[in-house]
């Protein structure tokens, strides 16, 4: 091989346009797939916190009754018993 010779294709062929094709569509669903595994595992390692709406944040009259009772701890007055 010569100094002045040139790696690419001397001339655009079917052939070594399906090839660049083929090859430029699999670095995409790699480059996308590394993306995904590293998103994936970040949510494993540091979870979202939980989704609470703004709404029962600012305002906590119009949050409603909870879907199942809550304890309700009597006061420590009544607890304390001598």
């Amino acid at each position: 091989m010569k100094v002045g010779d040139c790696l690419l294709a001397k001339s655009w062929s079917i052939k070594n346009l399906y090839f660049y094709l083929v090859c430029l569509v699999t670095l995409f669903l790699f480059v996308g797939g590394a993306i995904a595994a590293i998103n994936s595992s970040m949510q494993l390692a540091l979870p979202d916190r939980p989704y609470v709406p703004l709404t029962y944040v600012y305002y906590p009259e119009y949050k409603g009754e909870p879907a199942q009772p809550v304890f309700d701890p009597p006061p420590l007055a009544e607890l304390e018993t001598e």
